[in-house]
This record gives C-alpha cells, sequence and structure tokens, in this order.
C-alpha cells in the first residue's frame, strides 16, 4: 500500500505542475494577443 500512495503523490505532484504550465501559457497567449492589438492600432 505504501507505493500506492506514494505514486498518487507523483501523479498529484504531475497534475499540479501541468496546471501550473497550462495557466503560464494561457497568460503569455492573453500578453501576446493584447501586444499585437496595440500595434496594430499603432499602425493604423
Amino acid at each position: 500500500m505504501k507505493g500506492v500512495r506514494h505514486e498518487d503523490k507523483i501523479n498529484q505532484s504531475w497534475r499540479e505542475f501541468g496546471q501550473l504550465i497550462g495557466i503560464t501559457r494561457y497568460e503569455i497567449a492573453v500578453s501576446h494577443t493584447a501586444l499585437v492589438e496595440a500595434m496594430a492600432r499603432h499602425l493604423q
């Protein structure tokens, strides 16, 4: 049973890491979109 609990902890850590990466990618995408829109307005 001890091995199963340890495996669950490892899987939980990877899920949390994956969520962090997802949030970071979302923030980058939003920042990129805002920058592109600002540049487009400047060029008009």
